[in-house]
């Protein structure tokens, strides 16, 4: 591949994000860059996906991720065209980037999920409920978005292959959901309309 021909990273079959061509000079490289940015369990792209169709369907006017790691999710995300808000108290590199930077729409906060504060903020709220994988801070994550939630609003669970999500999310469905779906994909996927 020659220097002269446009790179995609390419984020749904429908939707692409144009990298620039001075950032990637070769395939090579290309593959180079991805090994920095690439994080095991990370969102595969039919997760992405999903994630963005849910977004969309219900209609969210704001979107606040638990988790940031390498940002893959919070691109997804900023597709919608709403405000995204995303949390990590771990600073790692970022798939934004390598595409010339982060989306406008996007916020990052190198902080715990737990210094959200938009109970106040009117309209839909999406929560992505996607950072430390043990018990106590999923629950926590959860425990914040309901603490900011208000009735219809969404939290999204990623990673219901780990025994500790899959509980926090069945909890959050019993105590304080209207409705709920389950995602079978790579590592599992849970959304849960609040009360």
């Amino acid at each position: 591949m020659t220097p002269e021909h446009r790179h995609y990273i390419t984020v749904s079959k429908r939707l692409k994000l144009i990298q620039h061509d001075e950032l990637i000079k070769n395939e090579m490289l290309l593959e180079e860059n991805r090994s920095v940015y690439w994080v095991s369990g990370w969102m595969d792209e039919d997760e992405a996906e999903i994630l963005y169709d849910i977004a969309c369907q219900e209609k969210v006017e704001h979107i606040f991720e638990s988790g940031t790691c390498n940002g893959f999710s919070a691109m997804w995300l900023s597709l919608v065209g709403c405000p995204v808000t995303t949390f990590d108290p771990i600073d790692k590199p970022k798939v934004w980037d390598l595409v010339g930077g982060k989306p406008d729409n996007v916020t990052y906060i190198q902080s715990d999920f737990a210094a959200l504060d938009c109970k106040d903020l009117k309209g839909k709220k999406l929560f992505f409920i996607d950072g430390d994988h043990g018990f106590e801070y999923a629950d926590e994550d959860a425990f914040t978005a309901l603490l900011n939630s208000s009735s219809g609003d969404v939290i999204v669970f990623h990673d219901l292959h780990y025994r500790a999500i899959k509980q926090v999310f069945k909890n959050t469905i019993e105590e304080h959901g209207v409705s709920h779906e389950q995602y079978k994909t790579r590592y599992g996927m849970g959304k849960v309309i609040l009360k």
